[in-house]
């Protein structure tokens, strides 16, 4: 069985200050054979559609991801991914921007709302803010999934890491009108749902999404899943994949998904 983690930060995303090596070698001493670094590129709504900085990055990140991947063919297989937040907010930047790159896989993410809010900052006090700032986050990511740009669907249930003050009273169950066109879309674009460790190292102490979203997933015809742990620090790296490759195995999954030069490629569980 092969271990891979497909959503990884380093010092090449905003907010995070680790180092490729760092990472390359704690991924190896965890025993796994391929690593996606998927920088965060979020587009925001206005006239400064890469707010977070990104391009000010990558002119240094990609030779230098090239000789990465040259120095650790033999022993890690290193993808070269992004994460993809909201490209609905400006299509053409973002449609003028992937014409000149390649990227083995890309996730597709929602942080902000379409007024740029961060989803995570919002002030939740009342289960009314809630369900307005869950309503108008599936809202924003079926936009994500709908543009078609992307090969997965990173940390689906991601404003749920904000929310443990209302851990008791929150279920998504209320949110399947919602949830399903995500779903669904992905599903007939062949996209991956990710399974994100995050939550065992939050106050969910379990995996995203849950059970129930993943048979939903696969009622709608889903049958691609990749693993990602959302490492910011070196010691996330690879933590909790076995777990994750054991709950898709028990979802009836039998393949994981890793993404090279954008197309699919199954791993055996």
């Amino acid at each position: 069985m092969l271990l891979s983690d497909l959503h990884i930060h380093s010092r090449f995303s905003p907010g995070c200050t680790e180092d490729v090596e760092k990472i390359c070698r704690k991924a190896i001493q965890r025993g796994l054979y391929s690593i996606a670094f998927t920088e965060r590129l979020d587009i925001l709504p206005g006239d400064n559609p890469d707010e977070s900085g990104y391009m000010g990055r990558e002119a240094e990140r990609r030779p230098y991801m090239a000789i990465i991947r040259e120095k650790y063919r033999d022993k890690l297989d290193v993808l070269y991914g992004l994460e993809l937040g909201t490209p609905q907010f400006n299509r053409p930047y973002v449609e003028d921007f992937l014409r000149q790159r390649d990227f083995d896989v890309i996730l597709g993410a929602a942080h902000h709302l379409p007024d740029g809010r961060d989803i995570l900052s919002l002030p939740f006090e009342t289960r009314e803010d809630v369900d307005a700032a869950l309503q108008a986050y599936f809202e924003t990511m079926l936009g994500v999934v709908r543009m078609g740009r992307t090969n997965v669907i990173a940390h689906l249930t991601y404003p749920l890491r904000a929310l443990g003050a209302f851990s008791d009273s929150v279920s998504l169950d209320a949110y399947y009108p919602a949830l399903d066109p995500i779903l669904k879309t992905a599903a007939q674009r062949g996209m991956a749902l990710e399974i994100s460790t995050h939550g065992l190292r939050n106050w969910q102490q379990s995996l995203e999404p849950d059970a129930q979203l993943i048979r939903r997933f696969r009622l709608f015809g889903g049958d691609l899943v990749s693993i990602g742990s959302d490492a910011y620090t070196v010691e996330e790296v690879g933590a909790g994949v076995e777990e994750a490759i054991e709950f898709a195995s028990e979802m009836g999954f039998t393949y994981i998904t890793v993404f090279k030069n954008g197309r699919a490629e199954p791993q055996r569980i």
